[in-house]
């Protein structure tokens, strides 16, 4: 138990979240933590999201401080935004398609007050509509960039422990170290910035915890909600924040290493992608790499600046093989997962 409780700040990011606000603040409203303050950014909503904020009860309460954007900054920035105005010790980043269980805050301070080394704790996240399953307990890193959710849908909870990336859908961070590593990358918009921000967390040398004593549901959905965004800015926006992260994060010499891999793997994207109908998109999100390539060098050289552990303990971690729930290609399966399998066996221990 925390018995000197210090003032975590609970921040929401909006946009177009009337089906999810409503429930996501009654929860935070009944929460069991006393020092508290909220800070809601709402990204120029279109629909009635303005109005269920202003119309709920905790509106009124000095504890709520809400921000009604007259543009789309995105989740990413959306969240920088709201860190500037909040003054907690720790920010607990949640999703307005996320609910709080009543005692969650606890165990994740409790956790972070007795290791100063920690950037973040992720606590145990469970499917809203089936509580008995797993969203996430953090998530998984495949050497190439991409991610995924740890432990999706399983019904066994892993024990408390370090993990190599968290999730932004709920999670409790330490604000100063925040603002020290330069918060998210707001090019980012959305997706991924989660992944990358864990990635320079420990570059910097912190380290990132799981804490299933801590309970978030959270209203997942894979296909995004037609009314946020469409199935193409998706595409686009994990594509380009994928390469985007590996191109900032790692060092030059892990690039070289890993050309061979990252190069065979941009050709069969590229192919799936024209014979899918995303083709441009994946044009797209490459001309947005090249537009932004002074940009994502002074943002290489500030996460290598920041360097103080090395590729080798970054990746000791991180798979070979890439293992989608809702992707399995015969092509990834039986060609490029052997693949990278081998290629990884071959070049890990050079990196």
């Amino acid at each position: 138990m925390v018995v000197n409780q210090p003032l975590v700040t609970i921040q929401v990011v909006t946009y177009n979240s009337e089906s999810d606000i409503e429930d996501c603040l009654d929860t935070i409203k009944f929460c069991s933590y006393s020092k508290i303050e909220i800070v809601i950014i709402d990204n120029c909503s279109s629909d009635r999201t303005r109005q269920k904020i202003q119309d709920h009860s905790l509106f009124n309460s000095k504890k709520l401080h809400s921000f009604f954007l007259k543009e789309n900054l995105g989740y990413a920035e959306g969240h920088n935004f709201a860190s500037k105005q909040a003054k907690g010790k720790y920010l607990l980043l949640l999703n307005a398609d996320s609910t709080l269980s009543p005692n969650c805050i606890e165990p994740l301070v409790e956790q972070l007050e007795s290791d100063n080394n920690l950037f973040a704790c992720q606590p145990l996240i469970l499917l809203k509509d089936d509580h008995a399953k797993i969203n996430l307990t953090g998530k998984v890193t495949q050497y190439l960039g991409y991610d995924w959710l740890r432990d999706y849908r399983s019904l066994s909870v892993p024990c408390a422990g370090e993990v190599i990336s968290i999730s932004g859908a709920g999670v409790l961070i330490r604000a100063v170290y925040f603002e020290k590593i330069g918060r998210f990358d707001q090019q980012y918009f959305m997706y991924y910035e989660d992944s990358d921000i864990s990635w320079r967390a420990r570059l910097a040398g912190f380290s990132l915890f799981f804490q299933p004593k801590s309970i978030v549901y959270h209203d997942y959905k894979y296909i995004p909600n037609i009314k946020q965004q469409s199935l193409q800015q998706k595409i686009y926006f994990v594509e380009r924040n994928r390469l985007l992260t590996i191109m900032k994060n790692y060092s030059l010499k892990s690039l070289l290493l890993l050309l061979p891999a990252l190069l065979l793997n941009e050709l069969a994207l590229t192919l799936y992608a024209a014979l899918s109908g995303f083709f441009m998109t994946k044009l797209k999100s490459y001309w947005s790499l090249w537009k932004a390539r002074t940009t994502l060098l002074y943002k290489r050289n500030a996460a290598q600046q920041m360097r103080k552990v090395s590729d080798a303990k970054i990746v000791a971690d991180f798979v070979a093989k890439v293992d989608f729930v809702h992707f399995d290609h015969p092509a990834l399966k039986y060609l490029l997962n052997p693949f990278f399998i081998t290629y990884w066996f071959l070049i890990k221990k050079l990196i």
